[in-house]
Formats: C-alpha cells, sequence, structure tokens
C-alpha cells in the first residue's frame, strides 16, 4: 500500500492467496479507503467501466 500511495494510484487491486481461493478480489479506493469485493472474472470489466 505505501508504494501505491507514493504513486499516488486512486486504487489499488488486491490478489492474494485467500482472494484467490475464494474467487474474489478487493478493490481499494485510496482516496477514502473504502474497499469492495469483485469477482475475479469481472475484475477487467469493472474496472474499464470505472
Amino acid at each position: 500500500m505505501r508504494a501505491a500511495d507514493r504513486l499516488k494510484a486512486r486504487k489499488v487491486l488486491i490478489v492474494g492467496d485467500s482472494e484467490l481461493e475464494s474467487g474474489f478480489a478487493v478493490l481499494k479506493n485510496m482516496a477514502d479507503g473504502s474497499q469492495e469485493q469483485i469477482a475475479l472474472d469481472s475484475v477487467v470489466s469493472v474496472l474499464a467501466s470505472r
């Protein structure tokens, strides 16, 4: 998260072992700290729409 903050990233997609196991990634909004779960099979379409 520090690297994303230094790069002034607006959003971060978190995909770790538990996310791969569950089939959901976490999309974090760096501006307000909010997070939402996104199905791995829809990550591209969700990110393209934002």
